[in-house]
């Protein structure tokens, strides 16, 4: 297995400096790892969210909670007030689950790193290089996790082999 990580940075600045911070990352494995990854469905493993991704993500769970919670009527109540309550929920429901649904899209344009994205290789891009620093050391912590796991899966499969 072998992490290749490369930071850089551009100026995007015609006036001022508008200094851009890039970073690249792409892990190769062997084909005895690309195996194991695959059969132990370590793909979906997440690296990193970022803030934006959390924000739609708590948003959505918001909006689906809200869509789901309905209006208490008493049963003595008139026809016409179930029957308000009713459409008023109907209403409330359509608009949260769109809500709801918009937030999911954009959650998922927003940057989410899984050990996938990782194997088929990812460019990101930063005005913050805090941020980039930090989504460079997370990527490493994610790539050592990965590392051990696979040791101890090959590890197992030698030994299950040899008896």
């Amino acid at each position: 297995m072998h992490l290749l990580l490369r930071q850089s940075q551009r100026d995007d600045g015609w006036i001022w400096t508008s200094m851009i911070f890039l970073l690249d990352a792409r892990l190769d494995l062997t084909a005895e790892e690309q195996y194991l990854f695959e059969r132990y469905r370590l793909n979906d493993r997440v690296v990193y969210n970022s803030d934006a991704f959390m924000q739609h993500l708590h948003a959505a769970d918001e909006h689906r909670e809200a869509a789901a919670a309905t209006t208490d009527v008493p049963l003595d109540a008139p026809l016409q007030d179930h029957i308000a309550s009713a459409a008023s929920d109907l209403s409330a429901t359509a608009y949260n689950s769109g809500l709801a649904l918009a937030h999911n899209v954009l959650g998922n344009l927003s940057l989410q790193i899984t050990l996938q994205s990782l194997v088929e290789g990812i460019h990101i891009e930063s005005e913050d290089l805090e941020e980039i620093l930090t989504v460079a050391q997370l990527i490493r912590s994610g790539t050592e996790f990965l590392a051990a796991y696979l040791n101890i899966a090959l590890d197992l499969r030698r030994t299950r082999g040899s008896r």
